[in-house]
């Protein structure tokens, strides 16, 4: 067989067992475990050794083809840097991560694997040594290294895939014990559930023998306290038409006087309107009261000025009668001087005429002024008389005026208070009136709760007569079971 050939036949043999593998990962439902230790654990052993495995002999493969194809060929040491790089970050990184997630949650599913622990670590350690010292040997590769093979490269590289299979049966191994672990805690969980329901059946069958016992005296006492309760539906049928019939006249009471309380509502609303009518009237009154107070007070003031106005007159009438006396006394002096000179002219003579004729002139002109005063006097006396009459009657009318005044002011008080009073009636009409406003819907209520009270008692006695006939069906029930047991 070539070379080629047999190249080709390891890699058909390679894909044959990494199907078979993840055959194995698919059928077995590992990749849904929920349980983190053995989920890490199944994903290194089924899907991240095996690549790594693969990557190991893709680079032992790539390394002795650039020693074949020389330094020169860039193709296989790209390929070969690349398959390094995706071999350190993609396959070494899941299978340390995957690891030490499994060590770290294993005491967090069914308890802590000690073989776990105490197993996987130095394999882990030779894979982690001999995987770090290939990927070294590769990326310190020089061009002058590549002209022929280096048995170092080669040892590092199927030591590190001696490795790989030393740890992925190390993990398989493990992995079955998480199994067997998590098989032993379901067959454990499933014989202490066929303890229980065993125990459950057996307490069943203790528990309907002893119900059976309780029932069988349970529907004795049933059979005595149903006769009870039909003697009883029998009472309450009874109460429930006397609850009837009260409710019933209640309720014919309770309308009565809702309608006289309707009525008194009404009355009473007249009264407040008729008391408000009233009120008014007497506010009109009180306004007009006031206006003659005040009209009497103006009346007040204007006699009191017609008074001083008289009181004047009178005294200026005084006056001009002391003026008149005067030019009476002169004018008596004027006749007595008339009469001497008249004398005296007699005596002289005929020298004495002319003055004699004076002196006759003055004595008439006196004699007139005399008769003139005199009138005068006679008319100032009128005058004094009639303004004296004329100050006695502004007095007595002034106290009339002051009279009427204080009678009206005392009728306006009396006028306020009878309103204030008319207001209180007013209000407290309107207060009774919505006082038995309050009574007749209270009333009204009252009415309404009866007839809900006759309906209730009716549908008591429908109640009671249903009640009667389930006790007598019970009675008929008990004793059919009676009969059985």
């Amino acid at each position: 067989m070539t070379p080629e050939a047999c190249k080709n036949e390891h890699d058909n043999l390679i894909m044959i067992v990494r199907m078979m593998i993840t055959h194995l990962g698919d059928t077995s439902n590992l990749i849904l475990d929920p349980d983190l230790d053995s989920f890490y654990l199944m994903d290194v052993s089924v899907v991240a050794l095996p690549s790594a495995q693969e990557r190991i002999s893709t680079l032992i493969t790539i390394y002795n083809s650039l020693i074949k194809k020389g330094a020169n060929d860039q193709e296989e040491k790209l390929s070969l840097a690349i398959q390094n790089a995706l071999f350190q970050q993609s396959d070494l990184d899941r299978i340390f991560s995957g690891i030490d997630t499994a060590l770290n949650e294993d005491n967090n599913f069914y308890g802590k694997s000690e073989s776990l622990q105490k197993n996987i670590s130095v394999p882990l350690e030779k894979f982690k040594k001999s995987t770090g010292n290939f990927t070294k040997l590769l990326l310190s590769l020089k061009a002058e290294q590549l002209t022929k093979t280096d048995p170092k490269i080669l040892e590092a590289g199927n030591e590190a895939l001696e490795d790989s299979f030393s740890l992925w049966d190390t993990c398989s191994s493990e992995l079955q014990v998480l199994l067997e672990l998590r098989i032993l805690k379901f067959q454990n969980d499933r014989l202490s559930s066929l303890m229980l329901s065993a125990l459950a059946l057996v307490i069943s069958f203790f528990l309907v023998w002893y119900i059976g016992r309780g029932l069988n005296n349970s529907f004795i006492q049933i059979s005595g306290n149903s006769k009870k309760l039909i003697v009883s539906s029998n009472n309450q049928k009874l109460v429930s038409k006397s609850m009837v019939a009260n409710a019933t006249e209640t309720s014919a009471q309770a309308n009565a006087i809702a309608s006289a309380a309707e009525e008194v509502s009404v009355n009473i609303q007249s009264v407040a309107s008729a008391a408000e009518e009233i009120g008014a009237t007497i506010r009109e009154i009180a306004r007009q009261s006031q206006q003659a107070a005040q009209v009497a007070n103006e009346a007040v003031s204007i006699a009191e000025t017609g008074n001083k106005a008289v009181l004047r007159l009178g005294e200026n009438s005084n006056i001009i009668g002391n003026v008149i006396k005067v030019i009476t006394s002169i004018a008596e002096q004027t006749n007595l001087l008339a009469l001497n000179a008249s004398i005296e002219a007699a005596r002289a003579g005929e020298f004495g005429k002319g003055f004699a004729v004076v002196a006759s002139e003055v004595k008439e002109l006196a004699k007139e002024t005399a008769k003139a005063t005199e009138d005068i006097r006679t008319k100032i006396e009128g005058i004094q008389s009639d303004t004296r009459e004329a100050v006695s009657s502004n007095e007595k009318t002034r106290n009339i005026i002051s009279k009427i005044h204080e009678i009206q002011s005392t009728i306006a008080g009396a006028v306020e208070e009878q309103a204030a009073t008319t207001r209180e009636i007013t209000r407290n009409a309107a207060d009774a009136a919505t006082g038995s406003s309050e009574i007749a819907k209270n009333i009204s209520g009252l009415a309404e709760a009866a007839r809900s009270t006759s309906k209730g008692a009716t549908e008591l006695e429908t109640a009671a007569l249903g009640l009667d006939t389930m006790a007598s069906e019970l009675e008929k029930i008990v004793k059919t079971f009676q009969i059985k047991s």
